[in-house]
């Protein structure tokens, strides 16, 4: 029988010594669900910093929803018919979430949902949801994906910068991990792989 605890809260790691010779409230911060840009282009986050906020798309309204019911599920909350953003919740978005929602809980040990994690000052993000399991040194990290573009977990920019802060914030706690496993679930986009793919390191 597996066996599992939900947690939620803020996971800060240690803030490194310097970075370049840039001021702090100079620096823009830096989200991990656009690392697949500003890794490839440093001045990005800057330029976007000087636009007006961009207006939800239709596909993220409905992958922010999926989201938001599976911490309901992951908690144990009811999940009401319609997210804030508007974005009805369907029949069939509620079945393909139970079943991310079955896998997380799967792995059992200690399980965090929607956890703001911090690398330090400047880059930090909220992953949908990590399991990590002490005794046996394994940390899962499990990204649900609702859209149709396909996400691979190899290298994947923004779930590798949640689980470096994740270690971060383990390691200051004692706890070692020797294996890591990447996860992403993809309900609705096909894939030779099938819908959840996982990279181990």
């Amino acid at each position: 029988e597996v066996h599992s605890r939900v947690v939620v809260g803020v996971l800060a790691a240690d803030r490194p010594r310097s970075l370049h010779r840039i001021e702090v409230s100079e620096m823009i911060p830096l989200r991990p669900s656009s690392a697949h840009i500003w890794t490839q282009c440093p001045g990005q986050p800057t330029m976007a910093g000087r636009m007006p906020p961009e207006t939800p798309t239709d596909a993220a309204r409905e992958g922010t929803c999926a989201a938001w019911v599976a911490e309901m599920m992951l908690t144990g909350q009811p999940v009401p018919a319609q997210h804030e953003n508007g974005w009805l919740v369907t029949d069939d978005m509620v079945s393909h979430v139970t079943k991310y929602v079955d896998l997380v809980r799967s792995h059992g040990g200690q399980i965090s949902v929607e956890r703001k994690v911090r690398l330090n000052q400047w880059v930090e993000g909220t992953p949908d949801a990590f399991a990590v399991l002490d005794a046996e040194g394994v940390l899962h990290a499990d990204d649900l994906k609702y859209g149709f573009g396909i996400v691979e977990p190899y290298r994947n920019p923004q779930v590798s910068i949640y689980v470096g802060s994740i270690l971060r914030h383990l390691n200051a706690r004692g706890v070692i991990i020797r294996r890591i496993e990447i996860g992403i679930y993809q309900p609705r986009a096909w894939h030779a792989a099938g819908i959840y793919r996982t990279w181990v390191t």
